[in-house]
Parts: C-alpha cells; structure tokens; sequence
C-alpha cells in the first residue's frame, strides 16, 4: 500500500487530462464574480496551477471577447514572472498556492498590473479537506497543508502592497466521493505545492479509509469540506486610500457535489 501512495503522489499528470476538478470549480466561481465587474480589459494575464486551464480560459475569453489572454503557470518562480511591468489590466489567478512569501507574490501581481487594473484571485483556507486534516494531527502527512492560508493573512498582505480597495471572502463548499483513494487523487491533482518529504513516511491509508468511512453520509458518499477563497483588488491610482476588508461571504454556503 505505501507503494501504490507514493505512485500516486508521485506521477506526473499526463497533458491529455482535464483541469482538476476542485481548481476548476473555484474557477467557475470566480469568473461568476466578475460579472459584478464593469472593468473592460484589453489584456489578461491567466495565472493557473493546474497547466490545464483550457475549459476556463475559454469562459474567460466569452466574458471578455475582445481581450487577449496570456497565460503562465507561476509555479517554479511565482515571485519572478517574465513578463513586462504594467503589461495587464486584468490578472486572473485561480486555486493560487501561497507557499511561501504571501506579499512577495502580490508584489510581482503590482508589478504587471496597470494603474486601475484588478486582480481576482482564488485561493483555498485551512478549512480545506478538514475532515481528512483531523484524522492526520498527529502525522507528517499533515504537512500537506501547511499551505493553505488563512484568508486574514491575505488581507493583510494585500495592505502590504500597492493595492486598493481591496476585498477577501470565503465560501464552504462541501464535495461527495465514493471512494476514498478518489479524495487523495483530487488533492493530489489539485496541490502541486504537496510536501514531497512526507511521503517517506509510511502513510496510514488503511487506517484513514476505515476511520473516514464513518463519517458517511446518508446518501452513503464521503464528505469532503473546501474552503473557498476569494480576492478582488484594484491597482494603485484608481482609489484615493486603500482599504482591505476580510470577511466571510454573505453566500457562502454547503454545496453538495458527488464524484466518483
């Protein structure tokens, strides 16, 4: 069993597949958010994770049909995009990783962004996969998601830099699986920023399959909790202070969702 997790974790995701679900679904609700936008881009700079970000860059395009659209996997240098300064009026960012320095990567979104230009974002809390996170409390695995930030960090550090009228909220949303070697495929395929190094720690699977099989609904599926996090700022120019406000969002709710 500890070689068919390390296989798991460790293969690489062929081209040929789709974007991972729970980054696509964030996505979805973000470019929901920007219809409450009047802002008309003429450049878009499409920061995703995943490298699989057809299906969305295509609602994007749909949304703003007279744009044109980079896009760039921030991944290996987040902090060092080759791109020029002040290049975009638009950067949209899905199922953003914040491993490291939170503010070093809103500076470089800054540095791209024209004066009066916006950046959406989406990210996932400490809420993310909480069910699973209980049941690892006293496992190296639980370093998994040491990345997941929370959503007052962010507001904290978009204050830090050259941003206005900035705005962070949550949304829970509540996914179903079948089986639970699906769960850990989707956290895999969603969280490139996984810590490589717990893995040589044998991993409990079959005590954690037992152990969440309790927690069974009543239609039979695993419950898997996301926490949703969501950013919109303005580039500096357009307002006169900034101001940051983090709060849970009126609609955040449970949404059921089943997959295999």
């Amino acid at each position: 069993m500890k070689k068919f997790i390390e296989r798991l974790f460790s293969k690489k995701i062929s081209s040929k597949e789709k974007m991972p679900f729970i980054a696509y679904q964030a996505g979805l609700r973000l470019i929901e958010r920007l219809k409450l936008v009047k802002l008309q881009p003429k450049h878009i700079l499409f920061l995703d994770e995943s490298k699989k970000s057809t299906e969305l860059s295509l609602l994007i395009k749909k949304r703003f049909p007279k744009a044109s659209i980079t896009e760039f996997c921030p991944h290996n240098h987040p902090y060092s995009i080759p791109l020029k300064d002040q290049s975009f009026d638009l950067i949209f960012a899905n199922a953003v990783i914040f491993q490291n320095d939170i503010t070093a990567t809103f500076s470089e979104w800054s540095r791209l962004l024209k004066k009066g230009g916006l950046i959406s974002f989406s990210s996932f809390g400490p809420d993310t996969f909480k069910e699973l996170q209980s049941l690892l409390t006293n496992s190296p695995h639980i370093e998994w998601f040491d990345h997941l930030k929370d959503m007052h960090l962010l507001g904290d550090a978009l204050l830090r830099t050259k941003f206005s009228d900035s705005v962070v909220d949550m949304q829970l949303v509540t996914l179903t699986y079948r089986k639970f070697v699906s769960l850990l495929k989707d956290i895999k395929a969603s969280f490139s920023g996984l810590n490589r190094e717990a893995l040589l720690e044998p991993f409990p699977y079959r005590r954690l399959r037992c152990e969440y099989e309790l927690t069974r609904n009543v239609s039979a599926l695993l419950p898997a909790t996301l926490e949703i996090i969501y950013g919109h700022a303005w580039g500096q120019g357009l307002a006169l202070s900034p101001t940051c406000k983090s709060q849970k969002s009126k609609a955040s709710s449970m949404i059921p969702m089943t997959i295999v």
